[in-house]
């Protein structure tokens, strides 16, 4: 189909040649596995020097390894199941519902032709969930997946990427618990509409993680080191480094100095480390203590979270700022990160009343504000008694 012809299509044509293309694909994919499965069946992989014949694909075409390893699983089982294989030369089925269809029909070899007829038009995701809960888990099982239990993370860029696999119970607790988290964030006060729900997951992990450092009482070992300039720290220029090599913005690291725990790490221009300083906590304990008695949580307008609290400076302490009982006020993780990296201001007085305001200008106060004189005016008379004169106040 050319350039031409694509323009020049109707919407019914342009659906025709999607579906005939996708259908050839699967046929064409087909006639591919059934030449893995061979090739495998024959071991003819030795020959390259690869030692099974996942690992051959991945070497040849580029693709994942768990890719590679479904298209060998899938290879075999449609060699032994003619019903689910004619299906997949018809172009009927896309490879999303091939691979739980193949472990079905490998499950029960004799009800193929049924299985593949009765599951016709199901989805991908329903055909998953079939799979999932035809299996008849072992202990040997059980043993297995907590076995392979893994968590992994890695730096890409800005984000660190996060992966891994739990054991049925003890990933409930996980989910459990995130949600539990997740659905209890408020709104984003700015637009009154909630975060994505991952998002407010994402807050929920780092939440649960910050309050197990904070418990930790190896102060060395629950320490998160961050290289960084003075110039980022004190002047909101240049970048710091986490110690898993995720750059940090200045202002994410001034929101870290706020109230954390710093190991203070001198660096020359070349990046050769010059001095190291003590590890300490910018807000001692016992001053965190009384600010948290005082604020009785977030001091965020409608907020009041107590977990997760940050004593934040109101006047920053590398312009100057002191740190001391008139100079801080609480802030959930939510709110601190508001008023840092997304520029939000906080002006009044800790002890009284705080006004937050938007990087627009809108203020969010503690109270609503009072009827202005021209609104009170236009009210109608309310009826209620009159007041009592003082001379007529005791009659006896």
């Amino acid at each position: 189909m050319t350039p031409g012809d694509l323009a020049s299509s109707t919407t019914a044509e342009a659906v025709d040649a999607m579906d005939q293309l996708h259908g050839l694909a699967m046929a064409t994919h087909a006639q591919l596995l059934a030449l893995v499965g061979d090739y495998d069946r024959r071991q003819a992989w030795k020959e390259d020097g690869a030692t099974a014949m996942a690992d051959w694909l991945v070497a040849r075409y580029g693709m994942a390894w768990g890719t590679a390893s479904e298209w060998v699983r899938v290879a075999h089982v449609l060699e032994s199941c003619p019903t689910l294989a004619a299906r997949v030369n018809e172009g009927r089925l896309s490879f999303d519902q091939l691979c739980p269809l193949a472990t079905l029909c490998a499950e029960d070899p004799g009800a193929e032709t049924d299985l593949v007829e009765q599951t016709e038009g199901y989805s991908a995701a329903q055909l998953r969930r079939l799979a999932r809960r035809s299996r008849r888990p072992t202990n040997d099982d059980a043993n297995e997946v907590h076995r392979r239990r893994c968590l992994t993370w890695r730096p890409t860029g800005s984000y660190l990427r996060i992966s891994g696999r739990l054991a049925p119970e003890a990933g409930a607790v996980v989910a459990k618990a995130l949600f539990r988290l997740a659905e209890g964030a408020p709104k984003d006060p700015a637009t009154g509409a909630y975060d994505p729900f991952e998002s407010r997951c994402a807050d929920a992990l780092v939440g649960l993680c910050s309050t197990a450092l904070t418990e930790d009482a190896g102060a060395d070992r629950a320490t998160v080191v961050i290289h960084a300039p003075l110039s980022a720290l004190v002047g909101g220029e240049g970048a710091g480094e986490a110690e898993d090599g995720c750059l940090l913005a200045p202002e994410t690291l001034r929101r870290l100095a706020c109230d954390g725990r710093i190991g203070a790490v001198a660096e020359g221009p070349d990046g050769t480390v010059v001095g190291v300083g003590r590890t300490t906590r910018v807000v001692p304990a016992w001053l965190a203590r009384q600010v948290r008695r005082r604020d009785q949580g977030c001091r965020f307008p409608g907020c009041r979270r107590r977990r997760w609290a940050h004593s934040h400076h109101l006047a920053y302490w590398g312009d100057g700022g002191s740190t001391d009982l008139e100079n801080l006020v609480t802030l959930c993780h939510y709110h601190h990160r508001r008023v840092h990296e997304e520029g939000w201001r906080v002006e009044g007085a800790p002890a009284g009343e705080l006004v937050f305001v938007t990087p627009g200008g809108r203020v969010f106060a503690s109270r609503a504000p009072a009827l202005r004189p021209e609104v009170r005016r236009r009210l109608p008379d309310s009826g209620g008694p009159e007041p009592v004169s003082p001379d007529l106040a005791d009659t006896g």
